[in-house]
């Protein structure tokens, strides 16, 4: 959970900065994705990148917000609107009559029910500021991998800038 609380302050801030505030993008987004003991935030933003200083204000800012949040401890307000997020996302699933009944079939093999998703809000409702900047910390602690989907001569324009970010594939 704490994963996914991170996934919705990075999503908002990247919405209302490179989206909103900057016009950088025409979408920008945080998510996070998990299988087994396995997960992944993903970063991502859609723009033309027209001009080579907004690519690099697109890196700079996903850094910049990266930072912030392991250098510095969130709001109790951006950790209440990410938790509220989080809560809405958990009961949306519900809207689709499927899933719902897909759920009330499959009570048998997780004894706790809709407790479960009880359980989750508690779990939700328990973490900190401070919880957030840890898993920040451990999140972001080595370099991220970057996937740039781009024309190729866009890609070959600019890819003095790319090599900077390591290895290139």
């Amino acid at each position: 959970m704490k994963f996914k609380l991170l996934a919705k302050v990075l999503d908002k801030r990247f919405f209302e900065d490179l989206r909103e505030k900057q016009g950088l993008a025409y979408s920008a987004y945080a998510d996070y994705s998990s299988e087994g003991n396995k997960g992944e935030i993903a970063l991502g933003i859609s723009s033309s990148c027209a001009d080579k200083g907004d690519i690099e204000k697109i890196f700079n800012g996903f850094n910049l917000h990266t930072q912030q949040l392991i250098n510095k401890l969130i709001s109790e307000d951006e950790l209440r609107h990410a938790k509220d997020s989080l809560k809405k996302e958990i009961l949306e699933t519900f809207d689709d009559t499927s899933i719902a009944l897909s759920e009330l079939t499959n009570m048998h093999k997780r004894p706790s029910g809709f407790e479960f998703y009880k359980n989750n809000f508690d779990i939700i409702e328990c973490i900190t500021p401070l919880d957030i900047q840890k898993t920040a910390q451990y999140a972001f602690a080595d370099n991220p991998d970057y996937l740039i989907n781009a024309p190729d001569d866009f890609i070959d324009k600019n890819m003095d800038y790319f090599k900077n970010f390591g290895k290139i594939k």
